[in-house]
């Protein structure tokens, strides 16, 4: 009976959330429009002068600002037709006939211009975060609402930071692969662009979540709504930017807590330690304890093929959270309106995941490369190679210290390794999924390549054993 529960939480997870986000939306679209459209156009000038897409580092994807679509964004939060269950199916943006520009369709429509023009919907996308930009333009204007967007980027990061450092068994060393992470998805542009918040936020508030609970993949009901919780938020607030980052960063962290020892060996090192020092004598270092003194979680908890189960069943979890919500917007639009969403939804699918661009035949090979070449600059060669520096160094500091050699005991460790590295391939495989889409917004996509850059530092470190906060995990 516990068993079919448990079974049975899950579509019903998948549904309430469904329900829940479109009734929000039908809320916020229930909201007086006036003050929204005033709100929005002070400060939002200065759309006009930084252009649809503006670039402050010439050749750096990291520089974009995504005007255009955080244009379409506020268009969508200043409409509404009136009817507030069809606006929350279809979400109607307004666009004139003779412009492509997102940002003079919003200015204009603000500013009552009477050019041709109509409304747009956009069905297949949730726009869940009109759910809160729509109540803060009832109180904030667009300048107001950059600087507090800015602020919530930063805090994150410090939340995350100081989480890290705090309540993850890996403690600061994981600090080292994060600044890699950081320095590549540049939160200085995510702080100025609302298209890249969403998974920017879901993926902090995950990896926070993560550290405060770091060995969550052991209790399966619990990782399995947590993740599936996260696909499904993944899915109602982004705009198709770089969705794997949510399931990849709080799952890196949940590996690494996984190959550390449990908490409470740590705990009686401790005492050990205290035990020497209130006996008299000098308190006893880490490096003069045995390896008796340490439980190595993997090889008396999970095994290498257990913690792989473990990492498909979550990821699935996610997929299902992630897949399902889409699906479920679809359904909604299609029986609430006459439009049918599932068709034009299908047909987006079909596009985004082949292998033509604007008429022009790629492979999906094409797609990885343009992903992932933006690696290639020398800043973040940089960084990559400073980190590997580091933690390269950390390991060997510590290998002497404890008398043994830096990757003493690979060949135990390697079947963990091999761990993080299928992680870092995940967004590989999400780019060989969405071709078209990767290779057309590489400014949107890249940030999942910064994954691919966390989980492999985060190898190396295990790999030499720098990732521990003692030198006997081999």
């Amino acid at each position: 009976m516990r068993k079919i529960t448990s079974i049975v939480i899950y579509p019903v997870i998948l549904a309430v959330s469904a329900a829940s986000g479109f009734l929000l939306l039908v809320l916020a679209y229930r909201l007086p429009a006036d003050p929204i459209q005033k709100n929005i156009l002070s400060g939002a000038n200065v759309l006009v002068a930084e252009g649809d897409e503006f670039e402050f580092a010439e050749g750096y994807k990291a520089s974009i600002l995504d005007n255009f679509t955080d244009a379409l964004m506020l268009n969508e939060t200043a409409v509404s037709t009136g009817d507030a269950v069809n606006d929350a199916a279809m979400v109607p943006a307004w666009s004139f006939d003779d412009d492509g520009s997102g940002v003079t369709d919003l200015l204009g429509f603000l500013n009552h211009d009477t050019r041709a023009g109509s409304y747009n919907n956009y069905p297949r996308y949730w726009h869940g975060y009109l759910i809160f930009l729509k109540p803060l333009f009832l109180i904030f204007d667009y300048s107001d609402l950059r600087m507090i967007h800015s602020a919530g980027v930063l805090a994150l990061l410090v939340l995350l930071v100081w989480s890290v450092i705090t309540r993850h068994p890996s403690g600061a060393k994981l600090l080292i692969p994060l600044t890699v992470l950081m320095i590549f998805w540049n939160p200085c542009t995510i702080s100025l662009s609302l298209q890249y918040s969403a998974c920017y936020t879901i993926s902090m508030i995950a990896a926070v979540i993560a550290c405060r609970h770091p060995f969550m993949l052991r209790p399966a009901v619990r990782s399995n709504c947590f993740f599936l919780f996260t696909g499904i938020a993944t899915a109602y607030f982004d705009f198709l930017t770089y969705p794997i980052a949510t399931l990849g960063l709080p799952l890196v962290l949940l590996l690494s807590a996984e190959l550390e020892p449990y908490p409470a060996v740590r705990q009686e090192v401790q005492q050990l330690k205290s035990a020497s020092s209130l006996e008299g004598g000098a308190p006893e270092s880490e490096s003069h304890l045995t390896p008796s003194h340490f439980t190595i979680l993997p090889h008396i908890s999970h095994s290498a093929v257990k913690l792989l189960l473990s990492m498909i069943r979550v990821s699935l979890f996610w997929g299902c959270g992630y897949i399902g919500m889409w699906a479920s917007k679809w359904i909604l639009g299609s029986l609430l309106t006459d439009t049918n969403v599932l068709k034009d939804a299908g047909a987006a699918l079909l596009k985004r995941s082949g292998t033509v661009v604007e008429g022009v035949q790629i492979t999906r090979a094409d797609a990885v490369l343009q992903i992932f070449s933006t690696v290639l600059k020398w800043p973040y060669v940089i960084a990559i190679a400073f980190a590997v520096f580091v933690v390269l160094w950390m390991a060997a500091k510590e290998s002497r210290r404890a008398h043994t050699r830096i990757f003493s005991g690979w060949r135990k460790r390697l079947p963990y390794t091999l761990l993080y590295l299928l992680i870092a391939l995940y967004p590989a495989g999400w780019v060989l999924l969405a071709a078209n889409h990767s290779y057309y917004h590489p400014r949107l996509v890249y940030r999942i390549a910064g994954i691919s850059l966390f989980a492999g530092i985060a190898a190396i470190q295990y790999l030499c054993g720098g990732n521990t906060k003692n030198s006997y995990h081999t």
